[in-house]
């Protein structure tokens, strides 16, 4: 689970366009950094309900590891109920560039992960190592 959400900044020349910058927490609930908390940003680039993931990365901490991550591709979506907001989903990659502890198996590992909104501010990741 994570909680995280930033306004779109439109951007200038590029009607309907914006870019949104997030920070996040979120807690793992289980793979192997179980009970690690994440903490990271990602910028992403949207066109009218649709964004593509431009910039991110993070650091996930708990007692005897850290892995620090890159996210290296994404999508996103708005979720719509008539001409409401409901909610958001996507998928993306990335890869662990650095990991220690018992993490360490993961360092050069690329990582594929699905999310979606679960509520105001909030969402769920699930993620794979590939």
């Amino acid at each position: 689970m994570g909680v995280g959400a930033s306004p779109p900044e439109a951007l200038a020349g590029r009607e309907g366009q914006t870019f949104s910058v997030g920070n996040y927490v979120c807690n793992a609930e289980s793979g192997p950094l179980e009970g690690a908390t994440f903490t990271g940003s990602n910028i992403w680039h949207w066109n009218s309900g649709n964004a593509t993931f431009v910039s991110g990365n993070g650091v996930a901490r708990k007692p005897g590891a850290q892995a620090v991550y890159e996210t290296t591709t994404g999508k996103m979506k708005l979720l719509m109920n008539g001409n409401q907001v409901v909610g958001f989903e996507g998928e993306g990659k990335g890869i662990y560039r650095v990991a220690t502890g018992s993490a360490a198996a993961l360092e050069g590992k690329t990582v594929s992960y699905k999310f979606k909104s679960t509520g105001p501010g909030r969402f769920e990741v699930v993620s794979t190592v590939d």
